[in-house]
């Protein structure tokens, strides 16, 4: 096994800010909307010669949003160092 790795209960081994978990969550949200949404846009452009709408933009960048809260809030409770077991 790797021998490098810090006891699992030490507070090292999970150590991040909360700065640093809010720029993850938010690269996290902005890749969804700024690379993932267009590939699925033109993937259906190509199979069904239709462009998506305003709507349905405005749908996909507040499921970005959420989905950036959540990867936040996931972060945070998994980084929260707990007591030695």
């Amino acid at each position: 096994m790797n021998r490098y790795l810090p006891p699992s209960g030490s507070p090292k081994y999970f150590k991040s800010s909360p700065a640093l978990l809010k720029r993850i969550a938010f690269g996290m949200g902005a890749y969804s909307f700024f690379v993932l949404y267009p590939a699925y846009c033109f993937l259906t452009w190509v199979a069904t010669d239709v462009v998506p709408d305003w709507q349905q933009t405005a749908i996909i960048a507040g499921c970005a949003v959420a989905f950036g809260f959540y990867a936040y809030r996931e972060m945070s409770k998994l980084t929260r160092v707990r007591g030695a077991r």
